[in-house]
C-alpha cells in the first residue's frame, strides 16, 4: 500500500515540479528578467541539501539512496530535491497576497479531499477500483496517524484564511474545518491534538500583534478550535 502511494506521488511530483520549473525559467528568458527572491532560509536549505548529497554519495548503495528503490521513497535524495525545488518556485512565484491566499486555500482543499476519502474507507465505503485501496486504513497521504497530523495542521491555516476572503470562501473553509475536526475525533490520535493545540496557540500569538486590524467575529473560529482541542486533550482517557 505504502509503496504504491509513494511511487505514484513521486512520479506526479516530478512531472509537476520539473514542468513548473521549465515554464518558470522559460518565462525568465522570454521577459529577460533574471531576478530571484533570496533570503537567509535559502542558505539553510542549500546546506541541508549538500549534506544529503554527500551522505548519498558515500552511502552503501548510492543509486538506491538517490532513487529510493526498494527503500523508503519518501526519504530518498530525489524527494528532498523535489521539495527544495518546490520551495524555490513557491517563494519566487507566489509574490502577491492573493496568490498566497489561493495557494493556501488549495492546500486545505487537498486535505479536505484526503479526509473525505479516508472517512469513506474507514466506514468500508471503498470508492476506488484498485485492490490495494480496498482497506479501511487506505488514504492518499500514508498512515492514518500521518493524515491526522496533517489535518491538525490544516485547521490553523483554515482559521487564518477565515480572517479575510470572500464569503463563499469562508463558508467552504468552515466545511473543510468541520471535516478535519471530525476526522480528528474519529481517529483520536493524541499527538494530533497536541499539534493542534500548539499550532492554535502560535496562531493566536501571531494574530495578537495585529489585533486592531482583525474583526472580533473572525476570532470565533480559532477560539472554538482552541477550546475544543484543549478540552478534548485534557479529558481523562478510559482505562
Amino acid at each position: 500500500l505504502r509503496g504504491n502511494l509513494e511511487f505514484s506521488k513521486q512520479i506526479l511530483a516530478e512531472f509537476l515540479v520539473f514542468g513548473t520549473l521549465f515554464v518558470f525559467l522559460l518565462k525568465k528568458l522570454v521577459t529577460g528578467k533574471v531576478d530571484f527572491v533570496f533570503n537567509q532560509l535559502h542558505i539553510g536549505i542549500l546546506v541541508f541539501l549538500i549534506v544529503l548529497v554527500a551522505s548519498t554519495i558515500f552511502s552503501i548503495w548510492p543509486y538506491g539512496s538517490f532513487w529510493g528503490i526498494s527503500l523508503n521513497i519518501g526519504k530518498s535524495l530525489l524527494t528532498f530535491l523535489l521539495f527544495a525545488l518546490f520551495y524555490f518556485l513557491a517563494v519566487n512565484i507566489l509574490n502577491r497576497e492573493k496568490d498566497i491566499y489561493l495557494a493556501t486555500f488549495l492546500l486545505v482543499l487537498s486535505v479536505f479531499i484526503a479526509n473525505v476519502i479516508s472517512i469513506f474507507h474507514i466506514f468500508s465505503k471503498f470508492i476506488f477500483p484498485w485492490d490495494f485501496t480496498k482497506t479501511t486504513i487506505f488514504n492518499t497521504v500514508g498512515t492514518i496517524n500521518s493524515l491526522a497530523i496533517i489535518s491538525a495542521l490544516s485547521l490553523p491555516l483554515i482559521a487564518s484564511l477565515s480572517f479575510s476572503g470572500k464569503k463563499i470562501f469562508k463558508v467552504l473553509l468552515v466545511i473543510f474545518g468541520a471535516f478535519s475536526l471530525f476526522f480528528l475525533f474519529l481517529i483520536n490520535f493524541k499527538s494530533a491534538w497536541l499539534v493542534l493545540v500548539a499550532s492554535m496557540v502560535m496562531l493566536f500569538s501571531f494574530e495578537m500583534v495585529n489585533i486592531r486590524k482583525i474583526k472580533s467575529s473572525s476570532l470565533i473560529l480559532p477560539t472554538i478550535l482552541l477550546a475544543v482541542s484543549y478540552t478534548h486533550l485534557t479529558l481523562p482517557t478510559k482505562a
